[in-house]
Order: structure tokens, then C-alpha cells, then sequence
């Protein structure tokens, strides 16, 4: 446990603002031993905290569901300013819908703002669905056709909601 310790310690003071996603174990069982320790994360857009302090300060209310774990998405919901009990973690497809058609109830309005296929079904049951395209890889044709919207800057999600 001390190495899982180290490597995650190390990851944390040469990448300041990643938001650790997983860690696994490589696992040598003839030796009994753990040989390599890996450790995965993410950064914060540049202008993702800018979005969200636009979108408060319009008075939308803002959520994250995302299947990363819950102690990674409670160190960035306070790093960007989203209450606690407006994130859902470990979320899967269904999962993210489920909070979309929840939010329904509540909201006059539920924009879905994502990047993976695991948010088809959100993006759908969503009033508006927003596709970002920032992390610059390719998305499958399913989703950019499940997307109302498709931005390449985080920031714009706050046009979005202008327009609206």
C-alpha cells in the first residue's frame, strides 16, 4: 500500500490540478509480487473554471456525473465550485441518464455536456445535449449525432446557455 501511496503522492506534486482517475496494480503472481503500480488522471480545461464561475454567476445550477471515482470528482468539484451533493460518481450510461431525467423534474430546463459515448443516453434525454470535442481526439459518429450541440472550447457551453 505504501508504493500505491508513493506513485499517487508522486503523480500529485509533478502535475498540479490532475484529478486522479484510476490507479491499477500489474501483478506478478509466480512472485507474489506487485512489479508496477499505474496511475491514470486528468487536467481541468484552462477555461472550465471560467464556465462554471459564468454559469453561477447566471444562476444555473450546475452537476457532474461522470464514471470517475468519488474521491477524484470531490477534489474537482471544489477546485471548480460544485457542491457536493451535486456529484455523482462512478456514473455509467443509465446512470447518466437517470440524473438527466431526475434533473427534469426539477428544472424547466437540463443541458448534458459531454465527450464520451457513455453520455449518448444523456445527451438524449437532455432538452440540449453538448458534445465538446476539447480533448482533441476523435468521437464515434453516434454520439456527434446524439449532440444538439458541438462545441471545441468548454467556455462556449456558457453561449450555449445564452442562446437559450
Amino acid at each position: 500500500m505504501g508504493d500505491i501511496h508513493d506513485v499517487l503522492e508522486a503523480v500529485a506534486s509533478h502535475c498540479p490540478n490532475i484529478f486522479l482517475s484510476s490507479g491499477r496494480l500489474i501483478v506478478d503472481s509466480q512472485a507474489k509480487t506487485v512489479p508496477y503500480i499505474l496511475s491514470t488522471g486528468g487536467h481541468v480545461f484552462n477555461t472550465t473554471l471560467q464556465a462554471v464561475q459564468t454559469l453561477h454567476s447566471m444562476k444555473v445550477d450546475t452537476y457532474i456525473a461522470s464514471g470517475d471515482g468519488l474521491f477524484a470528482l470531490m477534489q474537482l468539484a471544489e477546485f471548480i465550485d460544485i457542491p457536493p451533493e451535486r456529484v455523482f460518481a462512478y456514473s455509467n450510461t443509465l446512470m447518466k441518464e437517470k440524473v438527466v431525467l431526475e434533473l427534469k423534474q426539477k428544472y424547466d430546463l437540463v443541458l448534458m455536456v459531454g465527450d464520451g459515448i457513455n453520455d449518448i443516453l444523456a445527451f438524449r434525454a437532455a432538452d440540449v445535449g453538448v458534445m465538446t470535442t476539447q480533448q482533441g481526439d476523435k468521437r464515434p459518429k453516434e454520439l456527434r449525432e446524439a449532440a444538439d450541440v458541438i462545441i471545441d472550447d468548454i467556455i462556449k457551453v456558457v453561449d450555449v446557455v445564452k442562446s437559450l
